[in-house]
C-alpha cells in the first residue's frame, strides 16, 4: 500500500500482497493471489481544514482474489485451512487505518471426503501490524474476493509516500 498525501495534491495507494503457506509435507499447494489497488484521492475530498476527514474509500468488492489448489489436483482428501492476516510496514502513518473484509464465498472444490466451507472475513477487520485470524474453511478454494477500505485520511497527515505490505499466512490440516 503505497500513499502520498499532500494539501492540494492526489493521495494515491498501492495495494501489495505476500503469502506464506504452511503445509505438512506433500502433497504440495499451490497459492494464488491477485490484484492490486490504486486509489486516486483529489484534495477537494479531503475538506474542513485543521479537522481529520471521516471519509473513507472503498476499493472493488473483488479487488483482490485468493485460492489456493493441490498438486496433484484431487490429493486432497480432507484438507481445512486457516488464514491470518497482517499489515508490514516500509513507511505508513499511524493514522490512516487499513481494513478488509470477504465479499463472497469464491469457488469451493469438492475433493475426495472433503465439502467446501469458508467462514468468516465478512465484516471490516483491521489489518494491523500484529498478525490475527481472518478466513477459515475446508477444501480447495479459488476466486475468494477480498475489498479493502482506507479510513482516516485527514489534512493534517504529513505529505510524503506511504507503503505497507498485506501478508496473508495460510496454514493447511488434514493433508
Amino acid at each position: 500500500m503505497k500513499a502520498a498525501i499532500k494539501t492540494g495534491s492526489i493521495i494515491v495507494l498501492t495495494l501489495l500482497a505476500s503469502f506464506y503457506a504452511f503445509t505438512q509435507p506433500s502433497p504440495e499447494l499451490t497459492a494464488n493471489i491477485t490484484g492490486s489497488w490504486t486509489l486516486p484521492v483529489p484534495s477537494v475530498d479531503v475538506t474542513e481544514a485543521g479537522n481529520n476527514y471521516g471519509g473513507a474509500y472503498t476499493s472493488a468488492p473483488n479487488q483482490v482474489l485468493i485460492g489456493f489448489q493441490g498438486n496433484p489436483p484431487g490429493q486432497f482428501k480432507n484438507i481445512s485451512w486457516s488464514i491470518e492476516i497482517y499489515r508490514l510496514d516500509a513507511t505508513w502513518d499511524p493514522s490512516i487505518q487499513l481494513w478488509v473484509r470477504r465479499t463472497g464465498n469464491g469457488n469451493g472444490q469438492a475433493t475426495g471426503q472433503c465439502t467446501p466451507a469458508i467462514y468468516g472475513g465478512l465484516t471490516y477487520q483491521q489489518v494491523t501490524n500484529v498478525t490475527s485470524p481472518f478466513l477459515s474453511g475446508a477444501c480447495q478454494y479459488s476466486n475468494i474476493p477480498l475489498e479493502f477500505q482506507v479510513r482516516n485520511v485527514s489534512v493534517l497527515t504529513f505529505a510524503q509516500n506511504y507503503s505497507t505490505q498485506v501478508v496473508y499466512t495460510v496454514t493447511i490440516t488434514g493433508l
